[in-house]
């Protein structure tokens, strides 16, 4: 499979889905060759409830090379959940494969706290952003709503903040305050934060509207109130379109 993909043309892309009948086969050097291609990407099954129940009490060798590959198993934090496993996964794979290529989940939950996931790999941003919009238009819940107070507000639906939206509330705030930030760095944090560009804009307009946003053109001027380029085209064509700060 990886030498078949190596072979790919220049205009040939192609979609793997692994569906491992026994997870010590799959390594992560195996990932890694498929994404350096830079035309594939990878749909990887992974049994994690099963992994899950075996991580801290009699783990069997291939459960510990699997983690090894991402990580010394003595500094894999041991999980309270199955849904905390699959997030210690999701977050060393992204470590250790780098800022280069996108990785997000999507749990499926047979029965009550039992968790099966897949994982989703892409060095391509546009097709991630559009994977996480499926995502979040099959699921609300794993998408992670969360309220903000406003009457024309996104979630008004929603009545209680989500603490994994409130976490990326925070990591946003936390990324403005460090310094000035284009519209392709948040295009490209947002994404790499599981999100999509319109929690982004709702977060960014409330901050606005409450006067803690700076937000200046490219000549450092005021730029138009509530437009954030948060998209794939301006990334590419307009990087610096706009440049944003939290006020200290």
């Amino acid at each position: 499979m990886i030498r078949k993909n190596n072979s790919l043309g220049d205009r040939e892309k192609s979609f793997v889905f692994i569906d491992p009948f026994q997870y010590k086969n799959i390594r992560l050097k195996d990932i890694e060759s498929l994404l350096n291609t830079k035309k594939t990407e990878i749909l990887l099954f992974l049994p994690t409830q099963f992994m899950f129940r075996f991580e801290s009490n009699g783990t069997p060798q291939s459960l510990k090379s699997f983690i090894e590959d991402l990580v010394p198993y003595d500094e894999w934090p041991i999980s309270i959940t199955g849904i905390d496993f699959i997030y210690s996964l999701k977050e060393h794979f992204k470590w250790k494969l780098g800022s280069d290529f996108y990785i997000d989940t999507f749990i499926i939950q047979r029965d009550v706290n039992q968790y099966f996931c897949l994982f989703f790999f892409t060095s391509h941003i546009y097709g991630f952003e559009k994977m996480l919009e499926a995502k979040w238009d099959i699921d609300e819940k794993e998408g992670r709503g969360w309220t903000m107070m406003d009457e024309d507000d996104l979630f008004s639906c929603v009545e209680i903040k989500h603490s994994a939206t409130i976490k990326f509330e925070n990591e946003l705030r936390c990324f403005l305050s460090e310094g000035w930030r284009t519209n392709k760095d948040i295009y490209e944090f947002v994404l790499h934060s599981s999100h999509l560009p319109k929690h982004a804009n709702q977060i960014l307009k409330s901050w606005q509207n409450k006067g803690t946003l700076i937000v200046q053109d490219k000549n450092g001027n005021p730029a138009k109130k509530g437009a954030f380029y948060l998209n794939y085209t301006d990334r590419c064509n307009n990087p610096q379109k706009i440049t944003v700060r939290i006020k200290k």
